[in-house]
């Protein structure tokens, strides 16, 4: 679920929230459909300074887990949509993928097309994945750019 408020509205965004997912829950229940209120997690995005009072948004008598980093169709968030938790990520597992390709060529006779279509499984589809991230900080993008060219 999504809300919008300015920061000096954040009571009325957290019971907004609150009655938001309440309704979920009970559409859930009606189609008999099971939700955990123990695996909702709760992020607000600002940039501004948020207390962690102001984070705490509650259900049912139950605090919802506040997730700084919630992972949305495999793509990580933040909460200033920096996304610098998500191209790390990307750079770790590109970087990983890359190391194997290398050990593969060193081990194996394959020939430069074989390995070209190791290299586009393994590491070009996880440096373009969620490359919509146009708002990339140049820094970041030749990062990735880097570790997904074949070295």
């Amino acid at each position: 679920m999504w809300q919008s408020r300015k920061p000096e509205e954040i009571d009325e965004l957290k019971e907004e929230m609150a009655q938001d997912i309440g309704k979920a829950i009970e559409w859930t229940r009606k189609w008999r459909v099971n939700i955990s209120i123990e695996k909702t997690e709760v992020c607000m995005f600002t940039k501004k300074k948020i207390s962690k009072e102001d984070k705490t948004i509650e259900l049912n008598g139950k605090e919802l887990n506040y997730n700084p980093n919630p992972k949305l169709l495999g793509v990580i968030l933040d909460e200033k949509m920096t996304f610098g938790k998500h191209l790390e990520t990307l750079e770790k597992r590109a970087s990983r993928n890359l190391t194997i390709l290398r050990e593969v060529r060193q081990i194996s006779k394959m020939n430069t097309k074989k390995l070209l279509q190791l290299y586009f499984c393994l590491i070009r589809s996880v440096v373009e994945y969620s490359c919509q991230l146009g708002c990339l900080k140049q820094k970041d993008s030749k990062n990735l750019d880097r570790t997904g060219s074949a070295h």
